[in-house]
């Protein structure tokens, strides 16, 4: 009999699941460190294979557009050609595309891109308008943009990624132990098919050379169904579709680092223990059913966390904040003292400020999946072993994140410029839609300002021949305005053109939104 509520170890996965909705969170020393959503009616994209044609190559940027048969045309870049390449990056849980790689520095990035850019193929050698070819979704269609494509098709196990174009092994980076990596090295060498790549997982450090085949020979026949399926349609269309989120979660972390996966689902819990029967001896010791009275999330604290998340302030234990804003640009995170005020100097309780900043802005931006360029500001602080010291544990807790990070360093202002890789909607995009009121501005017009364009409506329509009463609709703040302040200018109109004007207070009409229209009877 599973207890009502089971107690975790320090890292665990719960999933809440309904007919119509999953929810997953990763919890890390009992912070939930990442969290994501997937509807039934709206599966994710990463990962699905398609046999798509090529409709424009853009020699110019070096890449070109596939009909996958999505809603919109997919991007395709020459570095995302099937061509033989080695990678040892690993493919991060939850989504096929993230790589597993440690944050790098300005000098690193750069010389990775001047190698990248050397080496990069060009489109129109390998491409042409109406070509079939087979792509795999890495980066799901933000904003309005399509999805990004991948023709190097990856097929992720639970300690193996199979590469069937590539020809070489990788370990993860994520896996540090010298000795380690050169065992997994050789096993993944072993194994290997001559004519196809590996990539070895950060779960499978430790696992034995059983696992490793056992994973391989579950992959090998899926890629022959791929392309078996994939000869037998006409491009657009759909070859395979990658596992559901529930699956995926179950298959990536149930290791030695994630030893819980705790469920709300009586089905969820049948469903992910049958899946995972197939690769472990005994998934009821993984696998745990909550039955409390609470949901599954507030019980583990994490719809509070959740909601905090939402929000652009941060309030840090020593009671210094962090503001987090999104713009179309980028997303600046601005650090500020709050209510801390120090206990020695000055200086000092920057630092300290600053110190625990750096700690808890990885947290924020891998919670809530912030992709793109980040511009962190720092409160100034004056000396340079303080800004060093901060900027060290900043890239030390970065080095945790799962998805592909660049770091420039610190300037005298306490500016730090990163860009992190984007491939998939950010929490606050995923769970929260634009204010009906301000469109997303966040900010509206005054009642004050309204109400100046509502006059030069209201005098604009007073000068129609055939007006017998102008009807003005609007909030009834805005009326509350026109009244305070226009009034006489309201009665001159009405005295001057022998007309009446009818204020009509609307309360389901937005701030901004007025009808003026005329009766002509």
């Amino acid at each position: 009999m599973t207890p009502e509520r089971p107690t975790p170890p320090k890292n665990f996965v719960l999933a809440s699941s309904t007919e119509e909705v999953t929810r997953v969170a990763i919890v890390e020393d009992g912070v939930t460190e990442q969290f994501r959503i997937e509807h039934r009616d709206a599966r994710t994209l990463v990962g699905n294979i398609y046999k798509g044609r090529v409709v424009r190559v853009l020699p110019g940027i070096n890449s070109a557009f596939v009909d996958a048969g999505l809603a919109r045309t997919a991007f395709l870049h020459a570095a995302d050609l099937a061509l033989e390449r080695e990678s040892e990056d690993d493919e991060g849980p939850f989504d096929g595309a993230e790589d597993e790689a440690p944050a790098t520095t300005q000098e690193e990035s750069e010389d990775d891109f001047q190698q990248r850019r050397h080496q990069e193929a060009r489109i129109e050698d390998h491409l042409r308008e109406g070509q079939e070819v087979l792509v795999q979704v890495r980066k799901e269609p933000i904003g309005s943009k399509g999805a990004r494509l991948s023709a190097q098709i990856s097929l992720p196990g639970r300690f193996i990624v199979l590469i069937p174009q590539g020809r070489k092994t990788g370990v993860s980076k994520s896996i540090e132990d010298p000795a380690e990596r050169e065992r997994l090295k050789a096993l993944g060498d072993e194994l290997r098919p001559h004519d196809m790549g590996l990539i070895i997982r950060t779960a499978a450090e430790g696992c034995s050379r059983a696992d490793m085949a056992a994973d391989l020979a579950f992959l090998l026949p899926l890629w022959e169904r791929i392309k078996s399926a994939a000869a037998s349609v006409d491009p657009p269309c759909l070859v395979h579709e990658d596992l559901s989120l529930l699956l995926r979660a179950a298959r990536d972390f149930i290791s030695q680092r994630y030893e819980a996966f705790i469920l709300d689902s009586p089905r969820a819990y049948k469903l992910v223990t049958s899946f995972a029967s197939s690769f472990m001896e005994d998934p009821a010791r993984h696998f745990l059913l909550h039955t409390g009275t609470r949901s599954l999330f507030d019980e583990y604290g994490v719809e509070a966390e959740l909601a905090k998340a939402l929000e652009p302030k941060v309030w840090l234990k020593s009671g210094g904040t962090i503001v987090i804003e999104r713009t179309e640009a980028l997303t600046a995170v601005d650090v500020n003292s709050g209510r801390f005020v120090g206990k020695t100097d000055l200086e000092d309780t920057i630092y300290r400020i600053n110190l625990e900043a750096a700690r808890e802005i990885p947290h924020q931006i891998r919670l809530r999946n912030i992709g793109g360029i980040i511009v962190l500001d720092f409160i100034d602080m004056l000396s340079q072993d303080h800004r060093q010291k901060v900027f060290d544990a900043l890239i030390q807790e970065l080095r945790k994140d799962k998805v592909k990070i660049r770091v420039v360093g610190m300037s005298e202002l306490g500016l730090v410029q990163m860009t992190r890789k984007r491939t998939r909607e950010s929490l606050l995009s995923a769970l929260t839609e634009p204010c009906y009121c301000c469109k997303g501005k966040g900010y509206l017009r005054t009642p004050e300002t309204v109400c100046i364009g509502l006059l030069e409506q209201i005098k604009d329509k007073m000068a129609m021949p055939s007006l017998k009463c102008l009807h003005v609709h609007a909030n009834p703040r805005v009326l509350e305005a026109m009244m305070l302040r226009y009034r006489k200018s309201l009665e001159e109109l009405e005295r001057r053109t022998g007309r009446e004007i009818m204020l009509v207070p609307k309360k389901e009409l937005h701030l901004e939104n007025t009808e003026v229209f005329a009766d002509a009877n």
